[in-house]
Formats: C-alpha cells, structure tokens, sequence
C-alpha cells in the first residue's frame, strides 16, 4: 500500500511514497481549492450549491457552473487516481453533493496537528513521551493553513482558528518547560513559534525571561530593543506598557547584579560607545530621560525643547511611502540628526516616519538654526527620494 501525505499547513502539497503529484493535478488554482476544500470538510458532504457559491462567483462568466463543477470534480478523481491507485474513489458523490472519502488511506498534517494539540491541552507534566508529542505539534506546524490562498475566506476562518490552537499548544509547552527550569528549551520554542508570530507579546516576554533566567541579561535585552524596532517598522507602534515595564525590571536586574564599583563603571563605559554624539534610545528610555530632564529644569531654571521631525511623500497623491524606501530615508535621517545635534540630546524613533527628539537647554532661535542645517543636509542626501521632511518644534513646561 502507497504512503500518501497530505500538507496543508504551509505549502499545500500531496507526497506519495516520499514523491510530491501535485504537478500531476495541472495547473487549475480552483481545482486545487477545491481539493482542499474537501480535505478539510472530510466528514462533512458538501451540496453541489454550496460548492459553487464558494467557487463560482456572480462576476464569473460560466454559463453552466454545475456543469463546470462536475468536470472539475471527475478531472481530480482522474488525475488523483493516475498519479497514485490509493486515490481511488477519492471524491464520493451522492444526493449533489460531494465528498473527501474518509476510508481513503492517507496521513493529513492538519488533523494529526489538532488530534496532538487535544492531548496537549491535558498534559500537567513533561515526560519522554509527553515532550516527544509537543515537540511533534510544534514542527508539524511549519506555517499558517494553505498561505498561498489566504484571500479565500473559507480557509482564513480555519487558518485563524489553526494559528489559535497552535498558539494554545505552545503557551502550554512553554510553561512546562519553565516548570522543569529547561530555558534553553523555552528559548529554542519560542524562537520557532516567533517564525509563525513574530508580535505574539506573552511569546516575546517569555523568551526575554527564558534568556535571562538562563543567565544572557544582554541578550534579553537585546531582544526588547530588537522587538521595538519590528514593532515601529511594521506595526507603526511601540511595544506595550506591559513589556516595556517587563523590559525596565529586566534593566534594573542587569544593573542591579554588577557588585564591584569598579565593574559597574567598566560596564557604563562599554556601553557608550557614541558618547560624543546624541543618544539614541527606544521610546521607553526616551521617556525616562524627558521626566529626568524635566525635574532638572525646575531646579536649574533651564528651557527644554521637543522637536518631531516627519516624512512625508512630496507627492499629495501618495498618502503613504514604500515601506522599503522610507525605512531606508529614516536612516539617512537618523544620520543627520546625530550628525547635526547636541551630545546632551536624546533621539528616539516614535513612528515608522518619525523621530522625536529632546532639546535640553536649548532657546527658540538656536533651535531653528538646528532644524534648518537637518533640512539641508538631508535633501542633500536625499534629492531624489521625493520625501518632504517637515519639523514641529515646541518648548517643553516643566510646571
């Protein structure tokens, strides 16, 4: 009897004795739904009704869809049962509707994945046997439900609802393996589940906890920072209050376990490496450092400015920027800003088009003189991006 595989999480493909048909089911992107459609609803006939109000839309030009959809059907029986006897009889019809033959001999990674997350759910403690099964659910997922044709609805509903319970079972994973104090496992997990959801906060703040249990305090850290650049780049926001107060305990920790004063200056040291130019920090930090500033100027008498420098498309048709070409035009920006300002100033990214910046002692006419050697050094750089800059630029009320 042929092995016969069938993939849907990821990359759809159907895999006889180690050897993938799918070349053999021709080129018809429909057909190929509608195989997969039938795969999924393996328990379930479908009307010939339903089927072509799924398939067939009103703006198609088919004059007889039912017929259509009959050709469809015996050209995949065909083709299935060409490339494999195993398939035979692998589409049943009957009462207009159609239906996956569930006698058909074959192993599909969707339903071993949620037969393993059924038993997941239940585990309370980790075995041999218990972390081969998570192991097995974890690497079964290799990607999101048939991702290629994501814009069917049909299959979005059961790709959220896969990426759900594929969740579920690595929350559960994780936490027996912080229960067995196995962090080099809890950060090799959330590694590979951060591939299939890359913003998933409880994920990213276990593998910051996970780095520093295990005794990485740097690398956790750098993971925070890591997080927040992906966060502006791609969601246009920082990371939440929760995390960025996750990631000040964390700070505090790694201060915190430098003893020697000696040791606590030579580590302040390494870590500024850019001393004599502006700071540059994520949004948290730059928060931190406006509240110190401000209590100094209350007590030292000193004006503080904020500056938010934006772009923009010079083009008023274009309401946003290529992604690509504005992440490249922030760098360039970020250059100018730590060429042009202060070694006192601190700058930090607030948008994915934005940068603010902290002015400390500084008055209105020195801080216009700065804004307009920024603009000209950066249209000079910038010339054909055709990217405007503009500047918002106010004085800060410590009262």
């Amino acid at each position: 009897m042929a092995d016969i595989r069938i993939n849907m999480l990821g990359k759809f493909d159907i895999i006889v004795d180690g050897n993938s048909i799918l070349p053999a089911l021709g080129n018809s992107s429909k057909s190929i739904l509608l195989l997969k459609y039938l795969i999924l609803n393996r328990n379930k006939p479908v009307s010939s009704d339903d089927l072509i109000d799924i398939f067939w839309s009103e703006s198609e030009n088919s004059a007889n869809p039912a017929n259509a959809l009959k050709t469809m059907v015996s050209r995949l029986r065909t083709n299935l049962t060409k490339a494999s006897p195993g398939f035979k009889d692998c589409i049943l019809a009957e009462n207009r509707s159609y239906a996956w033959n569930p006698d058909i001999k074959c192993d599909v990674d969707v339903f071993i994945f949620e037969d393993l997350c059924g038993e997941i759910k239940n585990f309370d403690a980790l075995t041999d046997e218990t972390r081969a099964k998570c192991n097995e659910a974890l690497y079964l997922y290799g990607d999101d439900l048939a991702h290629a044709a994501i814009e069917e609805d049909w299959i979005l509903a059961r790709s959220l609802y896969l990426h759900h319970l594929y969740m579920k079972m690595v929350y559960k994973f994780v936490e027996l393996l912080r229960l067995e104090a196995d962090y080099d496992a809890v950060i090799q997990v959330c590694r590979i589940a951060l591939d299939v959801d890359t913003f998933d906060e409880t994920l990213n703040m276990e593998l910051m906890n996970a780095l520093n249990q295990g005794g990485d305090k740097k690398a956790a850290l750098l993971q925070y920072s890591h997080l927040s650049s992906v966060y502006q780049k791609y969601l246009g926001v920082e990371p939440s209050e929760k995390m960025a107060k996750f990631y000040k305990t964390l700070l505090k920790t790694h201060l915190a376990s430098e003893a020697d004063i000696h040791a606590i200056i030579k580590s302040l040291k390494s870590q500024d490496d850019n001393h004599n130019s502006a700071f540059v920090c994520n949004y948290p930090i730059f928060k931190d450092i406006y509240h110190l500033n401000t209590r100094n100027m209350g007590r030292q008498k000193n004006k503080m400015f904020l500056c938010l420098a934006s772009l923009s498309s010079l083009n008023p048709e274009i309401e946003n920027l290529d992604p690509m070409m504005l992440e490249n035009t922030m760098k360039i920006l970020l250059s100018v800003l730590i060429k042009c300002l202060r070694k006192g100033d601190t700058i930090s990214r607030y948008s994915p088009s934005q940068y603010v910046v902290l002015l400390p002692m500084m008055n209105y006419a020195n801080g216009q003189i700065i804004m307009h050697r920024i603009r000209s050094i950066f249209y000079k750089q910038c010339s054909e991006n055709l990217v405007r800059i503009s500047f918002q630029f106010e004085e800060i009320d410590h009262r």
